[in-house]
């Protein structure tokens, strides 16, 4: 135990129990000596273990020093020497310290003791176990002292201490717990006026008579404080009884006198086990009832909760009699299909159905329920309601069942929850992710749009040459007829097939673009990464000889089909290239590299790198923002969008800073399992491999 230093409020109080103390055993001395020399019961040990279980240990060593010194002082007025009252002293302090220290290995102090089982276990120590130590130090100083009897010393000691324990410890802990005004407002005040008069009165007209068995009418009124005014009423009207009862046995008068004329230590020692027998068993029930009404109270308070819990969740609960076919409703709930919910009660399946489920529903809702008397285990079902005034609402229904010992199902418990706000909003929320999937849609389509717009000189360029040559081609056709006629076939069969190459080549720009110009929704299928990669090369390389760019094409040939949106990831793969080629145009090294690989899992990663001016820290920290951009003339939507097109992809998308200069942005795909088609070739390879190689 740790020592803490005192206080001014520990030492009032240890200075206020020392005084209380010397009063008690003052008391209990005087009333020894009109016994005979025997004290009838002892309160000061009772009062001082009271306090410590009420306080913590570090305290303990102050009241128990202002215990034992008013114990001391006590001995030396009644003329024992200086050491013998301290060693009486010492025993009674020695009773305290022992009961105390095995409580708080028990309990965890403070404690209160309101449970049954804590009531007897200290009523066990305090007044059974502990005592027997100080009893026999006590009666070896009394043999030494005056030569009295040990065992008569023992046995007086013991029983004296064990009943101050049992009748002043419970009322001392009441009072500590400052319970006076919590017992006030449980009953009336005349009521308690009727209790304190009515024991009193009793007590003194029994112990004016002569007759033993009046003295049992003292136990109705203590149940009647029990019952009525929990421990510490009990614990009042043992003392009320006490204080009258001990009085007239130390001067001779009552029943207790009469049993044993001849023998005042006999008239004590009864009196000891009348007055704990008669207090034990009020403070035992005073507890269970106390136990029994904090219980009932919880419980209260606790399904007091549970409904209000129900009203804000708009859930009510429900038993179904699978025997019966009834079902059973709580009262108390408020209404979730009727505004009263008794209205349910002893409805069947159908009667239910039919009244308040929504024609549409009916049928799936019975075969949810299944058959009467052979419901089915388990029920969660959604369904609509009409009210009884007319409003429908959507309700979520879940159903348990109980089986018997041959597993019949005898009843089922469930709930019924109004969720209408809850789909109402959902249903608002997917509204509303529609709308934004295809704003994002119109977004992505009008950047593809301008991203397409700004290459316009470039693309027609391209096509102007396809085209040019076409019309060359055609006119050389037509002079090698008119020249040669039959004897120029070969010459005009060379013609028309490179005629037919410039065609294609034009086709292939076309066939490119349409799609960029495509509309739609996101569409994951199957699809060559390397090809779809190439297409975009196609459309976003046509200027990179006019601007000197010189492009690398590294593409793995062994990568897995991957799931994606082709029109999107080319929409991602454009945008990049072009972004590279924006970041080049005042670097005197021109390089964009376009690279395809494996990396961990089952991802592929595709790669875009530039020899630009690179990107700053701040730039890079807010890249992918909207609406942030380092280009002069764009908008800061374009990172943004393809961002959001790869994470839709279930991949990522960053932005590194090269060590040699520039920048690379990196995205990841998820592959499938299977490998692409050996005869499959890619479109516009040779078109993307020309457009590499300027």
């Amino acid at each position: 135990m740790i020592v803490a230093k005192p206080s001014k409020a520990v030492l009032l109080e240890a200075a206020i129990l020392g005084a209380i103390y010397f009063v008690a055993g003052l008391a209990a001395i005087k009333l020894s000596d009109a016994a005979g020399g025997i004290v009838p019961l002892w309160p000061a040990n009772a009062i001082v273990l009271a306090t410590l279980l009420r306080r913590t240990p570090g305290a303990w060593l102050y009241y128990l020093l202002a215990g034992f010194l008013a114990d001391w002082v006590l001995g030396l007025g009644v003329g024992d020497t200086v050491l013998f009252s301290a060693g009486f002293a010492l025993c009674d302090s020695l009773d305290v310290v022992l009961a105390a220290v095995v409580l708080q290995r028990i309990f965890q102090l403070p404690a209160n003791f309101d449970k049954i089982w804590q009531l007897l276990v200290l009523l066990l120590v305090a007044a059974l176990l502990a005592p027997m130590a100080g009893s026999s130090l006590a009666a070896s100083l009394q043999a030494i002292a005056y030569g009295d009897p040990y065992w008569q010393g023992w046995i007086t000691w013991w029983i004296s201490s064990a009943v101050g324990m049992v009748i002043v410890a419970p009322l001392w802990l009441e009072l500590d717990r400052a319970r006076l005004t919590e017992w006030r407002a449980e009953i009336v005040p005349g009521e308690v006026a009727a209790m304190a008069l009515s024991t009193s009165a009793l007590v003194v007209f029994v112990f004016q008579q002569n007759v033993f068995f009046l003295l049992f009418m003292l136990m109705p009124f203590l149940l009647w404080s029990a019952l009525r005014a929990g421990r510490f009423g009990a614990a009042v009207h043992n003392v009320l009884i006490m204080a009258p009862a001990v009085w007239y046995t130390v001067n001779g008068m009552g029943p207790i006198v009469q049993l044993y004329p001849d023998s005042v230590a006999n008239q004590v020692l009864f009196l000891q086990f009348f007055l704990a027998t008669l207090a034990m068993p009020a403070l035992v029930i005073a507890t269970v009832f106390g136990e029994k009404t904090r219980a009932r109270e919880l419980l209260r308070k606790t399904v007091a909760q549970l409904r209000h819990a129900q009203a804000i969740a708009k859930l009510n609960h429900w038993e179904y009699d699978t025997t019966t076919d009834r079902l059973r409703v709580p009262s108390g709930q408020t209404g979730i299909v009727v505004s009263d919910a008794k209205d349910l009660e002893g409805l069947t399946d159908e009667a239910y159905v039919e009244r308040f489920v929504h024609p549409e529903d009916r049928a799936r809702v019975l075969d949810a329920y299944g058959l009467p008397g052979a419901k089915k285990s388990r029920t969660d079902i959604e369904y609509r309601i009409i009210r009884s005034d007319g409003e429908e609402r959507i309700v979520h229904e879940t159903g348990e069942s109980t089986c018997d010992e041959t597993g019949l199902v005898i009843s089922q418990f469930g709930t019924i929850q109004d969720v209408t706000e809850r789909r109402t909003a959902e249903r608002a929320l997917r509204d509303k992710d529609e709308r934004l999937r295809s704003l994002q849609s119109q977004l992505i389509r009008a950047t593809r749009i301008s991203t397409v717009g700004g290459l316009s000189s470039a693309i027609v360029h391209e096509l102007s040459q396809p085209l040019t040559a076409i019309m060359n081609y055609a006119m050389a056709g037509s002079r090698v007829i008119d020249r040669d006629g039959e004897q120029g076939i070969e010459s005009l069969r060379e013609i028309m097939a490179k005629s037919i190459e410039q065609t294609q080549r034009a086709n292939s720009v076309i066939q490119s673009l349409r799609r960029l110009y495509q509309k739609g929704e996101m569409a994951f299928i199957d699809q060559d990464l390397n090809q779809a990669v190439e297409e975009a090369c196609t459309i976003g390389l046509l200027d990179a000889k006019q601007l000197n760019i010189r492009v690398d094409l590294d593409l793995d040939r062994s990568l897995l089909p991957v799931k994606i949106d082709r029109i999107q990831v080319q929409q991602v793969v454009l945008n990049l290239l072009r972004n590279g080629i924006d970041a080049m145009s005042r670097s005197d090294q021109r390089r964009l590299s376009v690279k395809t690989s494996f990396v961990a899992g089952a991802t592929a990663e595709v790669a875009v790198s530039d020899t630009g001016t690179g990107l700053s820290d701040e730039v890079r920290a807010r890249l992918f923002q909207p609406f942030v951009t380092s280009s002069a003339e764009g908008m800061g939507m374009g990172l943004a969008i393809c961002r959001s097109i790869i994470e839709a992809h279930g991949g990522k998308l960053w932005a590194e800073t090269n060590s040699a200069g520039g920048a690379t942005f990196r995205f990841t795909v998820q592959m499938v399992a299977s490998k692409p088609s050996e005869t499959e070739t890619p479109l516009f390879a040779d078109r993307a491999k020309q457009a590499a190689s300027g």
